[in-house]
């Protein structure tokens, strides 16, 4: 079954999403606001940091319930 919100792919054709991977990830780059002083192009390419990680959420869940 593909997944739009998935980049047209299934779950199961994605490498192995671990906790541990998640948990690194979300403490080098946790959710903030812009800091005073930062460009909207630094604030842009961290938010897109923080996307990905909350994509790979989705896929690690969707990998667990089919297991």
């Amino acid at each position: 079954m593909v997944n739009k919100s998935l980049g047209q792919r299934d779950p199961e054709e994605w490498p192995n999403i671990t906790e541990a991977l998640l948990k690194v990830l979300q403490e080098r780059f946790p959710e903030k606001c812009i800091r005073s002083g930062e460009s909207l192009e630094e604030a842009h390419r961290y938010a897109g940091k923080v996307e990905l990680i909350q994509f790979l959420k989705q896929v690690r869940q969707l990998q667990r319930e089919r297991k």
